[in-house]
């Protein structure tokens, strides 16, 4: 029974990773300058102020709450960019067996939601690490300080800086969520490819589109398109060539094989409202519980 429920709870670690962006801090940041520049990438930007509540069930039972909320595009050095953020934290006997408190910061580009930087902070199961990473997608570099903090089970606070390979067009856990719902269409058997890295793995998702289906959620039913997705694991060498840094090298470290499932409403905002998780420890899943919309004030208007 005690091995049955560690398995569940490395389950549902792994189900609430993509989940994991808390509020930035701002402390340090520039005033925000509105120019015609920020104007226009708030045009383009449809998720401002929009909040995203989800449960997450392991083999039915729930284990976390989720929460992701989405910042007003703001400029910074005559950079735009949206701060993403979220939580998840175990609940009711998860919480006692496995207890779970991630969060994390992500920075992304408003154009083509590429992040620019993120932070994440996992405490789980009495440890606690957090992963700080710069993205510099024109020279294909991941600037990463990764810190082990101290704590029962780690006695003295240990850090590590590095930089990483990346493709040029990488994105983080949860950016790439925003390019998929910006698209207007989806045909089935299409497939879309992602880049991801947040400082500790490369991996490249794809996701097959496999139709229109009703999707139950603690909010009803939704009408929803299905992907099925697939993940490989990638090592990235850096390339150099005239003196600069160009694509990286990539080599498959393990293959990709069928990982799970998500579906996004088929309305103009593209909300997730279910992701699905089976592999040999169980099945997990995520499901939209509340949904605060992107704000009038700042939003984009669109039909539903």
């Amino acid at each position: 029974m005690i091995q049955r429920t560690s398995l569940q709870a490395k389950l549902l670690a792994a189900l609430a990773a993509p989940l994991l962006l808390l509020t930035p801090q701002q402390s340090q940041a520039e005033k925000p300058e509105y120019t015609d520049t920020l104007e226009k990438a708030r045009h383009a930007f449809n998720w401002q102020g929009e909040e995203l509540y989800y449960k997450i069930k392991v083999n039915d039972a729930d284990a976390a709450h989720a929460v992701i909320r989405v910042g007003e595009v703001r400029l910074l050095k005559d950079q735009p960019y949206v701060a993403l953020s979220a939580k998840a934290k175990s609940v009711g006997l998860f919480d006692s067996i496995y207890p779970m408190d991630d969060r994390a910061n992500t920075f992304f580009d408003p154009h083509n939601f590429t992040p620019l930087r993120s932070e994440k902070f996992f405490k789980e199961a009495g440890k606690a690490r957090t992963y700080k990473v710069d993205y510099d997608h024109n020279t294909f570099k991941a600037k990463v300080h990764k810190i082990w903090h101290k704590s029962e089970k780690n006695p003295k606070e240990k850090e590590r800086k590095y930089t990483r390979a990346i493709p040029g067009l990488t994105h983080d856990a949860l950016s790439w969520f925003f390019d998929l719902r910006s698209k207007k269409d989806f045909t089935p058997d299409e497939v879309y490819s992602y880049y991801i890295d947040d400082g500790w793995k490369l991996s490249r998702v794809d996701l097959t589109v496999i139709g229109e289906e009703r999707v139950l959620t603690p909010m009803g039913w939704f009408n929803s398109t299905r992907f099925d997705f697939s993940r490989e694991d990638l090592k990235a060498t850096h390339k150099i060539k005239d003196g600069k840094h160009t694509e990286p090298t990539l080599k498959v470290r393990k293959p990709g094989k069928p990982f799970g499932s998500v579906w996004l409403s088929n309305d103009a905002r593209r909300i997730p409202v279910k992701i699905q998780v089976v592999s040999t420890l169980g099945t997990g899943e995520v499901f939209l519980a509340k949904y605060i919309k992107p704000s009038k004030k700042t939003a984009t208007k669109s039909k539903e």
